[in-house]
């Protein structure tokens, strides 16, 4: 994974997403979890959430990164 995330990569992940760029860009400021906040986000269904190496893989797909989408276990090498 690249470790400097250009807007251009975000660019092409908003366009994945169907949304805009600045949508990926806000800020949204830091505020007080209280008890009934916590538990509310720990009763959500899973499909609430995005697995954080589904979203590091589409960083990287994003960057141009080629994704070894099989196994090669037991195939031998092709010679070019």
């Amino acid at each position: 994974m690249s470790p400097d995330v250009g807007l251009e990569t975000i660019g092409r992940i908003a366009d994945a997403l169907g949304v805009a760029l600045i949508d990926l860009l806000v800020l949204e400021p830091a505020r007080h979890m209280d008890d009934a906040e916590l538990a509310l986000r720990s009763s959500a269904p899973d499909n609430d959430f995005i697995p954080a190496n589904d979203l590091l893989q589409a960083i990287d797909e994003a960057n141009g990164a080629r994704l070894q989408r099989y196994s090669r276990a037991g195939r031998p090498r092709v010679a070019r």
